[in-house]
This record gives C-alpha cells, sequence and structure tokens, in this order.
C-alpha cells in the first residue's frame, strides 16, 4: 500500500495559526505524513514574497514545531524556475512513485484551478486527489477526486499579516501567528515597515 502524502504548497509569508488549523484537521490522522513545499516564488505572486526564503522556512519549521508527521521541504529551491505547481507534482511522481500524493489547498485556489488559471491544470485535476480548506462563503462538493474539510472560514490571510505589519511593526503579537513566528519576526525585523 502506498504512503499517503499530502502536499501543502506555498510562500508562507508568514506562516500564521489558519494554516496549523489546517494540518490539525482530524482528516489528516488518516495520512502518513504532510510535507509543506515551500515556494521560492508562486508564479501568482511574483515582486510580492517579502521575507527570504531562508526566513519563510525557518518560521514554517517554527511554526509547526515537532510534529512527527510534518516534513518542512525546500525542494523546490532545488528544482528550475518558474515553479509552477505541476512541475514539481511531476517531479515528486517520478522520484516517489511508490507515495501517494494529495494536495492541500484552499478553496480559492481550487476555483483558480478548475477555471484553467494554473499551468497545466488538466495534468493536476486528473492525476491527484485535492483536499480543500474554505475560504469564502462559495460551496463547493467533494466528489471522488475531491474533499472539502469540514472547518470553519480561514479568514487569515499572509498577505494581510504582512499589510498591518508594515503599516505598525509594533502590533505583531495582536498577530495570528504562532508565538515563536512572532518572536522570530519580531527578532529579525522581517516585516518591518520600510523609512521614506
Amino acid at each position: 500500500m502506498k504512503k499517503k502524502i499530502g502536499l501543502f504548497f506555498g510562500s508562507f509569508d508568514p506562516i500564521h495559526n489558519g494554516h496549523i488549523q489546517i494540518i490539525n484537521n482530524s482528516h489528516f490522522s488518516l495520512f502518513d505524513q504532510i510535507w509543506f513545499i515551500v515556494t521560492p516564488e508562486s508564479p501568482f505572486k511574483k515582486g510580492q514574497v517579502i521575507a527570504s526564503f531562508d526566513d519563510r522556512l525557518q518560521m514554517v519549521k517554527l511554526g509547526v514545531g515537532n510534529k512527527k508527521k510534518i516534513i518542512v521541504s525546500d525542494l523546490e529551491r532545488q528544482l528550475p524556475p518558474p515553479y509552477y505547481t505541476a512541475n514539481t507534482l511531476s517531479f515528486l511522481q517520478d522520484k516517489y512513485s511508490h507515495y501517494g500524493f494529495e494536495i492541500i489547498m484552499g478553496s480559492d485556489n481550487y476555483i483558480s484551478l478548475v477555471n484553467g488559471d494554473w499551468y497545466k491544470s488538466d495534468y493536476i485535476l486528473n492525476n491527484f486527489r485535492i483536499i480543500v480548506y474554505p475560504r469564502d462563503q462559495k460551496i463547493i462538493k467533494s466528489n471522488t477526486c475531491l474533499t472539502v474539510l469540514q472547518s470553519d472560514l480561514i479568514a487569515t490571510s499572509s498577505t494581510s499579516i504582512r499589510s498591518s505589519l508594515l503599516l505598525s511593526f509594533d502590533e505583531v503579537q495582536q498577530q495570528p501567528l504562532p508565538p515563536l513566528v512572532q518572536e522570530y519576526i519580531k527578532a529579525k525585523k522581517i516585516y518591518y515597515p520600510k523609512k521614506q
């Protein structure tokens, strides 16, 4: 029987409590491992990433802690750009053919995937089971290739956290971030407002 791996792709700029809430969902008790795939640069976020890859990788490690099933991966840094999810999935299928991969994504990303906005979206939809967590009120129904998590809406976003910190860095402890991630951001002043 193939090892069951959940793949959670993202910039994680920064990782936040919403991400942690997702992987704590009881659905993932059925998985052997969950891999956080930190991307150097999302094709959808060119020029928008603020923290360095190494800082984002470290924040994910701090955010998930010592959970036995969680792997934090720098895999995409080893691949040539552009960092399309389809290319990474193809690489993983070739290298780990004995694993069964499923993709974890927000409902907003799933809708853009189904709409064909992603590179090789058909390849992704036809070859991988997808697990969707709710990001808005739009209803997505589970089917044979899709699982919709029963959970609260994940309203938190990395974008809103960055925007808040760039306006008022002093409020870092008010942000919905894991405590060790808060401390790391504060110590390194990653999202500190730039002087005009």
